[in-house]
């Protein structure tokens, strides 16, 4: 489309002006020069194929530059006629080219059925990647309703801080997010359970979850809870919960991270796990 709109399509106009060829009339009509306007616009098979298109609005205008011609065209049409005018001008320079190198010619009406095809399919594959894209969306709100986010804390008496430990796992059980978040000016044990059973719920809003189940070990505060369905867990299925928020704490920092848990956290789970191969 460039090489039409800055004149650098190889037209016999303008290969002779580079003393290519003697000669520069038009392989189809003969009837004068080949050059740009000529090729996509005023050649009478080119104007049977618009015409063929239902686009022979685009010959209606005298402009001669194809840079403001091809301007003109894109500020009048829809986006249907803007995919069946590009497919055009690509097939009326194709068949020209087969034309001009290998003396194939093509009527008018062959070509023109060509670019409908060409449309056609070029739909067809716009409607599967829209099925497919549609699929995969499916997939993800359905993953996001089948998962379970898990939570725990750890708590330093002496300086009344807390951290609450977070995992969110999908349907086959495998990591996608863990999280950490670091709490100061901690009042009590049931204040740093709480904290955590409040920023699983906060997570999963941030996920955008529409359902899923909120798993802790602490009875107290899923007790007190009654509008959320919060499920008990024994601690020693809430293990790796409990190691990322008592690393976080160690190390005093919150942090984020999907796809997995920290290396840190990762070494001590096995280390655990290999002590307590029941977890």
């Amino acid at each position: 489309m460039w090489k039409i709109s800055w004149n650098y399509i190889p037209t016999l106009v303008n290969i002779k002006l580079k003393r290519v060829v003697a000669e520069a009339w038009c392989p189809r009509c003969r009837l004068t020069e080949e050059d740009s306007i000529h090729v996509f616009r005023q050649c009478s098979t080119t104007e049977e194929v618009w015409k063929h298109l239902c686009l022979a609005w685009v010959l209606n205008t005298n402009i001669q530059n194809a840079w403001e011609w091809l301007n003109w065209v894109f500020n009048q049409g829809t986006n249907e006629q803007y995919h069946l005018f590009c497919f055009g001008l690509w097939l009326i320079w194709s068949n020209r080219n087969q034309l001009l190198y290998e003396n194939k010619m093509t009527n008018s009406r062959d070509i023109s059925r060509q670019i409908t095809s060409y449309n056609l399919e070029l739909q067809g594959l716009e409607d599967k990647l829209r099925i497919c894209e549609e699929g995969r969306l499916h997939n993800q709100d359905e993953q996001r309703t089948r998962v379970t986010i898990h939570f725990d804390a750890a708590f330093d008496q002496s300086s009344f801080r807390s951290t609450s430990g977070l995992v969110v796992r999908d349907m086959r059980g495998e990591v996608l997010v863990s999280k950490s978040v670091l709490h100061s000016n901690v009042a009590s044990s049931f204040t740093v359970e709480a904290h955590a059973g409040l920023q699983a719920v906060r997570l999963g809003i941030f996920l955008g979850i529409n359902t899923c189940e909120i798993f802790g070990d602490s009875k107290t505060v899923i007790k007190k809870c009654q509008k959320i369905d919060f499920c008990f867990i024994p601690k020693t299925e809430n293990t790796l919960t409990h190691i990322i928020a008592r690393e976080a704490l160690k190390e005093g920092a919150s942090y984020y991270l999907e796809n997995g848990i920290s290396e840190k956290v990762c070494h001590e789970f096995e280390r655990i796990r290999q002590m307590r191969p029941d977890i």
